[in-house]
């Protein structure tokens, strides 16, 4: 069977994935269900190992305040994007916030930190939205191209 990339069909709300290569109009239930399955299967072989007691320790202040801060991160981020705000500045000011909450209370100092942070990853995140971007941009030409084109003829 051909399995094609992952592109929006023309109708509406059905998608196709190339992974499961079905319709999610019709069979995605169908996916999910398997994947349950799967889980559930998975659970059952490994019951003991699931069920063994693990001792969880306490968080400390600092991981109660960076706790907090996703909280207050998430409410902001809902509350904003009920009133159309773009996430960006929200996201920014919620997280310097936190990160100063917690650098009051912790004995680290935040260049340390900042030197224990993998900033390749952020290049590598920022590629995947640029092409996103770049692939979201392709297709909006693809289609006024084609509407153009439907319009002449």
């Amino acid at each position: 069977m051909l399995r094609t990339p992952c592109r929006q069909t023309d109708s509406i709300g059905s998608y196709r994935f190339a992974f499961l290569d079905i319709e999610s109009d019709q069979n995605f239930g169908i996916a999910i269900g398997r994947v349950q399955q799967t889980g559930i299967l998975v659970r059952q072989q490994r019951r003991q190992t699931i069920s063994v007691d693990i001792d969880t320790p306490e968080l400390s202040i600092c991981g109660r305040l960076a706790a907090l801060g996703i909280a207050a991160t998430t409410a902001a981020l809902l509350a904003a994007s009920a009133f159309d705000i773009q996430l960006g500045l929200p996201t920014f000011c919620c997280d310097v916030a936190t990160a100063l909450l917690v650098f009051s209370r912790s004995e680290c100092r935040p260049l340390d930190t900042m030197r224990g942070i993998s900033w390749g990853v952020l290049v590598l995140v920022a590629g995947l939205f640029v092409l996103r971007t770049l692939d979201l941009g392709f297709r909006n030409v693809i289609a006024l191209v084609k509407g153009a084109v439907q319009d002449v003829v």
